[in-house]
């Protein structure tokens, strides 16, 4: 006798004939199989966390980085913060931080205190922080180094978001059929390729950057992104860049793009001294660097870098 199909697995099924997206609450009560749950695989809300801050889901997708590829790396969890403040409007901005080498989301969203910056930034936007290659010095982002990889992912996060079980959790800041909004991309180290990678094929407009140590290499995809909009000036039209530095290897690199936009014509603001940086300046600023007076480790949060980027931002300021 064939057992019958649970509830959960009834509708992952339909999901995936279908080709719907679908968002699945937690398993509950026996194991699965791993190669059945990657041919039934959805999106899988599997934890809820609720502080002052605001609202943490953790959750399976399937158009996350992992696995793919044969790469040896198998975690799709990807870490979606919703700030108290938070309101559902028309569009959804969106925060993306790639995290760096020898470390992993949940770890990196807790070091870098991460949720307290967006939150302390006043920004109406969501926080998402996907799991890359884990504990790993490796900078290798499966389907997020794909030709679509970043579209298809944000739509995913999109929808579960407007799900009706996120939405009921949610309440008041639920996001209810909106559109895609501003979005900015932070990589912290060893994320700056997975950020280039995002500008050059992950197919949707991105509207700002901020490396924090991380301007590696692969200066050209930064350069290029940053002068595709030049003759723009609208914040939320151009293109938008900020660099931090500590490291002497991305000091050169910053120096050295700096010297290409110059000849490019294009204007940027050079902050020596972190703690006298203009708010309105860095504002208005296309392209801004920072040397920042911490150690590496330190550049996202101890001087909450991240909170003064968003502050500086085009994304939309909370409703008050």
């Amino acid at each position: 006798m064939v057992p019958p199909l649970d509830r959960r697995d009834l509708l992952c099924a339909l999901a995936v004939a279908s080709g719907a997206p679908t968002l699945l609450l937690p398993r509950r009560g026996r194991a699965a199989s791993p190669a059945r749950d990657a041919e039934l695989r959805g999106t899988e809300l599997r934890a809820i966390e609720r502080d002052a801050l605001g609202i943490t889901l953790e959750l399976g997708l399937r158009h996350g980085p992992f696995p793919h590829g044969g790469l040896p790396y198998d975690d799709d969890t990807t870490f979606v913060f919703v700030p108290a403040h938070h309101r559902g409007g028309r569009s959804i901005d969106t925060v993306v931080h790639f995290h760096g080498h020898s470390t992993n989301a949940r770890a990196t969203m807790g070091e870098k205190q991460l949720r307290a910056q967006v939150h302390a930034s006043g920004r109406n936007a969501i926080l998402v922080v996907p799991q890359g290659p884990v504990d790993a010095k490796d900078s290798r982002w499966g389907r997020l180094d794909l030709a679509d990889g970043l579209v298809a992912f944000l739509r995913e996060v999109r929808g579960a978001l407007q799900s009706a079980e996120i939405s009921a959790v949610l309440e008041d800041a639920a996001i209810v059929g909106a559109r895609p909004g501003s979005l900015a991309i932070s990589a912290h180290s060893g994320g700056y390729r997975v950020a280039a990678s995002c500008l050059t094929r992950g197919g949707c407009n991105v509207n700002e950057v901020y490396l924090f140590d991380a301007l590696y290499g692969v200066r050209d995809d930064f350069r290029s992104w940053v002068l595709a909009r030049r003759d723009r000036h609208g914040a939320r039209e151009r293109h938008k860049l900020l660099a931090w530095y500590r490291v002497d290897s991305v000091a050169a690199q910053c120096a050295e793009l700096r010297r290409e936009l110059a000849i490019d014509g294009v204007a940027y603001r050079h902050v020596l001294d972190e703690r006298e940086a203009d708010p309105t300046a860095m504002t208005r600023a296309r392209v801004g660097f920072v040397r920042s007076s911490v150690g590496h480790r330190d550049v996202v949060h101890a001087t909450d870098a991240l909170r003064n980027a968003l502050s500086w931002s085009c994304l939309a300021a909370a409703p008050k």
